[in-house]
């Protein structure tokens, strides 16, 4: 039977000899030998006289003080007890005047001892099905008791979880139980709390349970790439909305807005493609999701109410419910998302998601919380929440279960549905060792694995050299980050404070020093260094964050022509293919995307965030141009350069003015055949022609591929040209 009480309350008799519930005294175990008592001023004015802690059986030991704290409405007593505290007892604290508390089981679970003594490293946890039994195993070393709680077949059942070594519980039901809906009650702290499984791997509508899922069915269903990269800047991304990507009538798809109209083929826009279709012929080999794990503000059950980019994580190794076809039925979006992997897949289209594992939408309401109370979220000194996510929580990456679990979530991703490669928000709350060992664990059977983030500093409670941060990109090889360096300086600066500012490309010719590190990944030994090798540097002008690149030349570049700004585009476009390092690409970008001028438009309606087929139609030169442009990055080798090394054999730069730059890559290939490439990016108005010094061919101009000999460098105002030299 289980015991519920209330949260920092004690039990007092009235005169009627009634037992009372009083909020006058809270008792938390902050170390092995550390008891914080907090006892309010409202009761003999704090004042509790000696403690006791008292355990299961009724024993009680005197506890000692160690510091008496006299704080504006209550005393803080800090006590130490004689012998170490047993976690995942039920314990209590009582004073001599009578009132007593439930010992919460609080900063203990902060301690490395507590991680020494209770981490667990099987790979077992959560519901599996094996030899017809489904098995059930959660870890929750602070709790006194687990029941399972499941349906079934329309009988909902009831089962104790047996305690075993390192805080795991655990039960085995002798039965096949695929498509169960489950939870836990976990005793804990004095209080009995119903919460979904962390390991689940699939649940009904929004997450209310979680749900036994045969994963050995859906990884049968897996296919891998035809053809992996061989590094990082072999890849081009491309960032695109589940939903923004067909919610538009005008996409022509059966369904909108879920991860089967994702991959619908044969529709249309006016006689031209959209949809999946449409993003096959791009020529990028990587599409990178934004977040399809569970999140939180969207009905599953009525997603049209409400807008969310994702980036408020419920579950994890639960996809989002409102993209499938059936957000009550669990296996429903497993299995589609799957269909959906795939089929990319099929077209040699790696799939990359983006992961929320700084922060959580709610701890209280979480299942980490629920179940460990104070462990997963990392706190300052004072004990108070750490907040540098700015979403009121930072998960606790360097305590062993959350770390694990980042690890065993993205691993799940990658050997069941055949994921290639994981982009972190907010990486900088995050730490070293937790990326390193992510990064060692799925490299030893995916070398091709990509691995970036937000490199951010962000002001999370973690030592600066512990945060995967940019600055710290030497303790981090194979982990990429994205480049604001890039993005301020050719762009300009992206702020919404900022949008009136100019990069190299948007017409500040004071940035081409700038530009020449940039297009060089910061990573060239002879230029200014971010970086330590180009397969580091995410290179990017515009993400689903701040405003398009069109929307910010529509305030930074509002005394010019709308002609012009669509050549700064298309240059933009160029320039984050062709420099060295990995190209990042916003859907929407090869067109002119505008979100009508918003910035943060993570809960704007789908008119604002959809993807618009009848502008991408109306652009179908920019399509092309940035179909072409992709191509040549391909054929060339010297485009793609993963080391400094070789940036400084082959990488050179000249200016050729204030405005104009030429980016020299020598002894290349470019279609197998040996050459030097010359790159002009002219941001003037003014053409420039240069006799060269020895014959050439333009490989690319401002209309996009083409093949034009000659003995001159030809470059119109507003372009981006390539030259293939025989030198």
């Amino acid at each position: 039977m289980f015991v519920f009480s209330l949260n920092c309350a004690s039990c007092k008799m009235n005169n009627k000899g009634d037992k009372i519930m009083i909020e006058s005294i809270a008792a938390y175990c902050d170390d092995f030998q550390t008891i914080t008592v907090d006892v309010s001023r409202n009761f003999y004015q704090g004042d509790a006289g000696k403690f006791y802690l008292q355990h299961e059986d009724g024993k009680i030991e005197e506890c000692r003080f160690r510091q008496i704290e006299n704080k504006q409405n209550l005393v803080r007593y800090t006590l130490e007890t004689f012998n170490k505290i047993e976690v995942g007892k039920d314990l209590r604290v009582v004073s001599e005047k009578g009132y007593q508390a439930a010992l919460q089981y609080r900063l203990i679970t902060q301690k490395d001892e507590f991680d020494q003594q209770y981490s667990y490293d099987g790979d077992d946890l959560g519901a599996q099905i094996k030899d017809g039994k489904t098995i059930f195993k959660v870890w929750a070393p602070t709790a006194v008791r687990v029941m399972l709680d499941y349906e079934f077949e329309g009988k909902q059942c009831v089962a104790i979880m047996q305690r075993e070594e390192r805080g795991v519980f655990s039960c085995t039901i002798d039965q096949n139980l695929d498509g169960a809906l489950y939870q836990y009650l976990v005793h804990v702290n004095g209080q009995v709390h119903a919460a979904i499984d962390p390991y689940g791997k699939t649940s009904n509508a929004n997450g209310k349970r979680s749900a036994v899922l045969d994963t050995e069915v859906l990884k049968s269903r897996k296919t891998e790439l035809t053809k992996v990269i061989k590094n990082y800047t072999d890849a081009i991304i491309y960032e695109a909305s589940v939903r923004d990507m067909t919610i538009a009538s005008t996409t022509g798809t059966k369904q909108h807005g879920t991860f089967m109209a994702m991959v619908e083929e044969g529709t249309v826009c006016d006689g031209e493609k959209t949809g999946f279709d449409y993003l096959c012929d791009l020529g990028f080999t990587h599409i990178q999701l934004l977040p399809v794990m569970d999140f939180m503000t969207v009905d599953e059950t009525h997603r049209e109410r409400h807008y969310n980019w994702g980036y408020d994580p419920a579950q994890y190794m639960s996809l989002e419910g409102s993209y499938s076809s059936n957000a009550n039925d669990p296996a429903a979006r497993a299995h589609e998302f799957m269909t959906m992997v795939n089929k990319f897949h099929s077209q040699n289209i790696a799939v990359n998601l983006d992961v929320v594992f700084n922060h959580h939408y709610d701890v209280g309401l979480s299942c980490f919380d629920r179940i460990v109370p104070y462990y997963y979220f990392r706190v300052n000194e004072n004990g108070t929440k750490s907040n540098g996510s700015y979403c009121g929580n930072d998960f606790e990456s360097k305590r062993a279960m959350f770390r694990k679990y980042i690890v065993d979530t993205c691993a799940y991703y990658v050997d069941v549905y055949g994921i290639n490669g994981f982009r972190f928000d907010l990486m900088g709350i995050l730490d070293v060792e937790t990326m390193n060992l992510l990064d060692k664990t799925l490299r030893k059977g995916h070398p091709e694995i990509m691995l970036y983030g937000e490199g951010w500093n962000m002001p999370t409670a973690l030592k600066n050299e512990e945060k995967a941060m940019i600055d710290n990109q030497k303790l981090m090889p194979n982990i990429g980050f994205f480049n604001d360096f890039f993005r301020d300086h050719l762009k300009g600066s992206t702020s919404e404070y900022e949008v009136a500012s100019r990069g190299f490309v948007t017409g500040d010719g004071m940035m081409i020093e700038a530009a020449k590190f940039s297009l060089a990944a910061t990573a060239h030994p002879n230029l200014f260094r971010k970086f330590d090798a180009p397969t580091q540097s995410i290179n990017y002008v515009e993400c689903h964050d701040n405003a398009t690149v069109w929307d910010k030349m529509k305030i930074c570049c509002a005394n010019e022509v709308r002609e012009i700004r669509v050549k700064r585009q298309k240059m933009m476009n160029a320039v984050v293919v062709l420099a060295q390092g990995v190209p990042f690409l916003h859907a929407g970008q090869e067109f002119c995307r505008t979100k009508n001028g918003y910035h943060n438009t993570y809960n704007m309606p789908d008119r604002i965030n959809n993807m618009d087929w009848l502008r991408k139609n109306r652009h179908l030169e920019l399509v092309k141009h940035m179909k072409d442009v992709i191509a040549l990055r391909k054929a060339c080798e010297g485009f793609r350069y993963a080391t400094a090394a070789e940036l400084k054999e082959h990488v050179s730069f000249e200016k050729l003015g204030n405005e104009v730059l030429m980016y020299t890559i020598k002894n290349t290939t470019y279609n197998d055949v040996p050459s030097t490439l010359r790159v002009i990016i002219n941001s003037s108005r003014n053409d420039v022609k240069l006799k060269a010094t020895s014959k050439c061919r333009c490989l690319l101009d401002e209309n996009g591929a083409c093949d034009k000999e000659g003995d001159t460098y030809e470059s119109p105002g507003l372009s981006v040209v390539v030259y293939q030299c025989y030198e």
